[in-house]
């Protein structure tokens, strides 16, 4: 690999890395607007038993946003290792180094690599699974409040 494709090779994993960055910065921001929005639906209204509904609504929005901010963070690891894999064998290709020390050394990043994208894999998958479960317990919080309105109205019989 000469220096031209090594250097188009990191451009690439790096706006892949950017790319990943954007899209979880998006479910960050809608989580974190979810719950502002969730918190104002509640300003001013009495405590009532509908509102477990919503509090794990809101519970489930910031363990979203958590959970996204830590896929950033194992992504931002793998992309270093990717980047560091990718030096060392291309120091290998072009005998710049101790190719059986390199070697060794690329295996140990690839094995790191592997445990750093399973991470990732898991919190990404909670990222948006917990930010659908709060879209889905809100709904089901203003559901269970209409529905309780609706009994309180009913003539007592």
């Amino acid at each position: 690999m000469d220096y031209r494709s090594y250097d188009m090779s990191i451009e690439l994993r790096r706006e892949h890395w950017s790319h990943q960055h954007r899209m979880r910065y998006f479910l960050m921001a809608g989580a974190g607007a979810a719950i502002a929005v969730a918190v104002s639906a509640v300003a001013n209204s009495a405590w009532m038993w509908p509102h477990a509904v919503w509090l794990f609504s809101v519970l489930s929005w910031a363990v979203s946003f958590v959970s996204g901010y830590l896929y950033l963070d194992t992504v931002d690891e793998g992309y270093n290792l990717v980047v560091e894999k990718m030096r060392l064998s291309h120091a290998v290709d072009n005998n710049f180094s101790n190719s059986v020390q390199a070697e060794e050394m690329i295996e140990e990043l690839n094995a790191r690599a592997k445990i750093v994208s399973k991470k990732s894999g898991r919190w990404s998958a909670r990222q948006f699974a917990f930010f659908a479960a709060g879209g889905v317990l809100f709904v089901a919080w203003k559901v269970v409040e209409m529905v309780s309105a609706a009994i309180a109205v009913l003539p007592n019989q």
